[in-house]
């Protein structure tokens, strides 16, 4: 990974600490800090990420049914992750925070589609309307939001 890629992921998880109320005024130590999903279970992309490009970027937080984050961990991993690329998407990056219940991920997209017809293409698959299990069964609550890049060159 980049310098560049890092410095950008890791500004954007922190905006994203933010955003869902974790930040707090004392400094949490390092070992509990949040877990990334795709090292944890020892799977990382095998394409090249770039934030630079005309793409649609979503940054996505889900607060899970409690004692049921490791099991979406492991369904979004095995069912979700896959299908994604397969259909075109990026995933640079995926969390999980154990405090909160909270499973934190970046999607994008950047191809000659539309942002809303490829998720439709998604959504509407045969894989993906039989996936096993399912991981959407453990969502209290899906929030996500349309990212630009803030700084130059990215």
């Amino acid at each position: 990974m980049s310098k560049h890629l890092a410095l950008a992921l890791g500004s954007l998880f922190f905006v994203g600490l933010i955003a869902i109320g974790a930040a707090s005024t004392t400094r949490q130590p390092v070992h509990d800090m949040p877990t990334g999903i795709l090292a944890r279970f020892g799977r990382a992309p095998d394409y090249a990420f770039s934030v630079t490009g005309s793409g649609v970027w979503q940054l996505r937080i889900y607060t899970i049914n409690r004692g049921h984050l490791e099991d979406f961990a492991s369904a979004w991993l095995k069912g979700v992750y896959p299908l994604r690329v397969q259909h075109g998407f990026e995933i640079p990056a995926a969390w999980t925070i154990k405090e909160t219940n909270q499973f934190v991920w970046i999607i994008g997209y950047d191809g000659p589609e539309e942002w809303e017809a490829k998720e439709a293409a998604y959504y509407g698959s045969t894989e993906r309307a039989t996936m096993d299990p399912d991981p959407r069964q453990w969502i209290a609550r899906a929030q996500g939001w349309f990212i630009s890049p803030v700084l130059p060159g990215r």
